[in-house]
């Protein structure tokens, strides 16, 4: 068995498919702070991340980044840059230490074509991640800061990483979040810790997602 079968969409392939495909695909690291993929660029290889997280970056108006996409591994990484073809997509970068491999496109289409189990896998990560987009999207310009930030934590049930990178994945800036978070703190819906933040209750924190 090899560390591949770790990614759902490939827990149900067969020693040796899972062999084939770490044979045709090579290994990756990246360090935390990495650039993947520039903004525009060739989608490239398959990023089958096994561990450590990746997010697909778009500049923001105010100057910053908007993190469209998030992935923790293991998973396979911006599925739709790959299956778009020539579509602008955003860059990919490493927040953390990352490992994986790399799969060359057209092994993985051919895996998509082979395997009815990871093709309705992967359409059906796909869906669920364009509905949660466009709930995002949608909370944006319809609810007020709190209630996105309370929102997130609620759907997350916690968050691990800074309350800057929280405003990146929200749309919002540092000093939004900051604001937002240190009311639900107040209220004693969260936990502000070193490493993120913490749900303490899930009851009070739902009233502020609207």
């Amino acid at each position: 068995m090899t560390s591949l079968a770790t990614i759902p969409a490939f827990a149900a392939l067969d020693a040796r498919t899972l062999v084939a495909l770490e044979r045709e695909s090579s290994p990756i690291r990246y360090a935390a702070g990495a650039v993947i993929r520039p903004a525009a660029g060739p989608a490239g290889p398959v990023i089958l991340l096994l561990r450590g997280t990746i997010v697909t970056a778009y500049p923001a108006a105010s100057g910053g980044q908007f993190w469209a996409g998030r992935w923790d591994g293991p998973s396979i990484v911006d599925k739709p840059a790959v299956l778009g073809g020539p579509a602008l997509s955003g860059a990919l970068l490493a927040t953390t230490a990352v490992t994986g491999r790399a799969l060359p496109t057209v092994p993985f289409l051919r895996l998509l074509d082979d395997e009815p189990r990871v093709r309705r896998h992967v359409l059906g990560k796909l869906a669920a991640d364009a509905l949660a987009l466009q709930q995002r999207m949608a909370d944006a310009v319809t609810l007020p800061a709190v209630a996105r930030v309370a929102r997130s934590l609620l759907a997350e049930g916690a968050w691990r990483g800074s309350q800057e990178d929280l405003g990146r994945a929200l749309g919002l800036s540092r000093v939004t979040v900051n604001r937002a978070l240190a009311r639900l703190a107040a209220e004693s819906a969260i936990r502000l810790t070193p490493g993120g933040v913490d749900v303490t209750n899930q009851a009070r924190l739902s009233t502020f997602t609207t």
